[in-house]
């Protein structure tokens, strides 16, 4: 008796309730299975026939069908008076067991093709006992895996570019290692740094990321980007990608903002190049020219989509916020200058995300993920850097020569006081200070040793004595970096990989750091109470940067993935 004690626990637990029926009715049922890559589709008759199946199979799930119906197994009504009943990985190796014993199979490989097999069940198994199954089915909440990605992707569109292969099979090989049931993928500064020239190059590297997709079972897919340069007030140079794996596809539907529901994914890949600012399926903003008037206005802003996942609402908001300009300013300007701007942006984004919100009291989980620019505190960066060194002043004369002389010579103490200036006196500086070196003296000697440069920093460059020790030894300024804390109402998993910025751009080099600005964690997944409590109750959540080996760019990509109940 495959299920008898288990249905009569059931039967005892819900007499007397209405809409049951007979389970005696539905004997000799056809069912068939269909295999997926790491799930199982089954497919019943009929609704009734369904929930008798859960407990018919509650005996290979560990003689606990409740438990295994609650916990393991999905499912949701179908088109054609059935019901889809989805599997995990685990489930779905109980239910090949299940398979191969019934149809005798020696080789439990042939249990794994990926085919549809169809059994004839005896769906009323425990003849002696009446067990009353219900008529209308609950839909089950399962153990279902996101894995999402930021990846800036300017490095990649340039006219000389050897680096395309080796993101696309790395970006592939962790798709395919994390197995999720649904892939986010948020690229910025889609088109590069010549995007006139180069915007032409994303939709074809898009396509050939949702070939390799729909090789790994991720038939249905989405990309929204924005190419539309010649709309200068609205472009902003973003990408969002998404995949659904085959055997959930049921269960997922997206927002339209226009219409204000949620509708069903059609299955199929489709990509939106053009008029995004009238597409339902997302919200897409620059951010305004007010927020930074003193600098030329660059490609900065956000795209918003939004899901539902067995009827929990998930937002997705893919963010590139504002870069530090000039190395220089952080130092003789106020070193909030850029960070600022970058806190004002971002809750610019959260007050458009509440904005559209379902006006539902309750807090759906909200993820923030792109190229949050976040830079490390200059002051205790620096400082930590350059311990009993002075700070030297290369000027530009008005004859256009550099001065390096002994009088240039400022220790950090000073330096640090010019960092509480006002702000005119420090643009008047960075108009005449092209350079600015810390140096370490023999005996306190102010003696000009060029080979007592620690850290030289100009506008556009970094450049310390040591950038192999600057890589290795990230973990001793991690507690520099300090900007996410200035946001009280978002959170984040604690980070355990190396800065994500500026990695050396050429293939042969791809483990070095380049000389052009301070290492940083600019590639952030953040996250709102909701989405963070759904992400931290799984202790295998895993975030991380990818392609530490690979060129993939001055930008390492950073992926969260996680698994949760929905």
């Amino acid at each position: 008796m495959l299920f008898g004690n288990i249905a009569n626990d059931f039967s005892k637990r819900h007499e007397g309730t209405s809409n049951f029926v007979n389970l005696h009715d539905y004997k000799k049922q056809k069912v068939c299975f269909e295999m997926q890559a790491a799930h199982v589709i089954i497919r019943c008759p009929s609704t009734r026939a369904t929930s008798s199946l859960l407990f018919l199979l509650g005996e290979p799930l560990k003689r606990n069908a409740v438990q295994a119906c609650g916990n393991l197994v999905s499912l949701v009504p179908g088109t054609d008076r059935s019901d889809y009943i989805l599997t995990d990985e685990a489930t779905s190796s109980c239910i090949r067991c299940y398979i191969a014993r019934r149809r005798g199979l020696h080789d439990l490989a042939q249990s794994y093709e990926s085919r549809p097999v169809s059994l004839e069940l005896d769906l009323c198994h425990c003849a002696t006992s009446a067990i009353n199954t219900p008529c209308r089915l609950p839909i089950f909440r399962m153990k279902r895996k996101f894995l999402l990605i930021t990846a800036n992707v300017g490095s990649l569109f340039e006219k000389s570019c050897r680096i395309h292969n080796g993101w696309l099979k790395t970006l592939i090989q962790e798709i395919e290692k994390v197995k999720a049931d649904f892939v986010a993928i948020h690229m910025q500064e889609v088109g590069g740094k010549n995007y006139e020239e180069c915007s032409s190059q994303v939709p074809p590297l898009v396509q050939k990321v949702a070939t390799r997709m729909n090789d790994l079972g991720y038939s249905t897919g989405r990309a929204y980007l924005d190419l539309e340069f010649d709309l200068p007030d609205k472009y902003n140079a973003l990408g969002s990608l998404f995949f659904v794996i085959d055997a959930i596809l049921l269960y997922v539907e997206q927002y339209d903002f226009m219409e204000k529901r949620y509708t069903k994914m059609e299955k199929g890949f489709e990509m939106v190049c053009k008029d995004l600012g009238i597409c339902s399926q997302l919200r897409k903003a620059k951010f305004p020219k007010h927020f930074w008037p003193a600098i030329k206005w660059g490609r900065k802003g956000f795209i918003h989509c939004r899901f539902r996942h067995n009827k929990i609402p998930i937002d997705f908001l893919n963010v590139h916020l504002f870069h530090d300009e000039s190395n220089i300013a952080l130092i003789h300007e106020n070193p909030s200058l850029y960070s600022d701007n970058r806190k004002r942006a971002l809750n610019y984004v959260l007050d458009e995300a509440a904005r559209v919100s379902d006006a539902n009291p309750k807090q759906y989980p909200l993820f923030i993920f792109g190229d949050l620019n976040f830079r490390l505190d200059s002051p205790s960066f620096l400082n930590r850097l350059t311990v009993d060194a002075d700070q030297r002043h290369d000027s530009l004369d008005p004859h256009g020569s550099f001065g390096n002389d002994a009088g240039s010579l400022l220790t950090v103490e000073a330096a640090a006081k010019q960092l509480c200036g006002n702000v005119r006196d420090g643009e008047q500086l960075r108009r005449t200070v092209s350079a600015i070196e810390f140096r370490r003296s023999p005996n306190g000697s102010r003696t000009d040793i060029p080979s007592s440069c620690v850290l030289r920093i100009e506008k556009n460059r970094f450049d310390y004595f040591n950038h192999k020790k600057l890589l290795n030894e990230w973990r001793g300024y991690l507690e520099d970096d300090k900007e996410a804390k200035s946001f009280p109402s978002l959170r984040e998993l604690t980070i355990q990989f190396p800065p994500t910025y500026p990695w050396s751009e050429d293939p042969d080099e791809s483990e070095a750091l380049m000389k052009t600005r301070a290492p940083a964690w600019c590639d952030r997944v953040l996250m709102n109470t909701a989405a963070f409590e759904m992400v931290s109750q799984n202790k295998d959540a895993i975030y991380d940067s990818i392609g530490k080996e690979v060129c993939m760019g001055d930008h390492k990509p950073v992926i969260l993935s996680f698994t949760a109940d929905v």
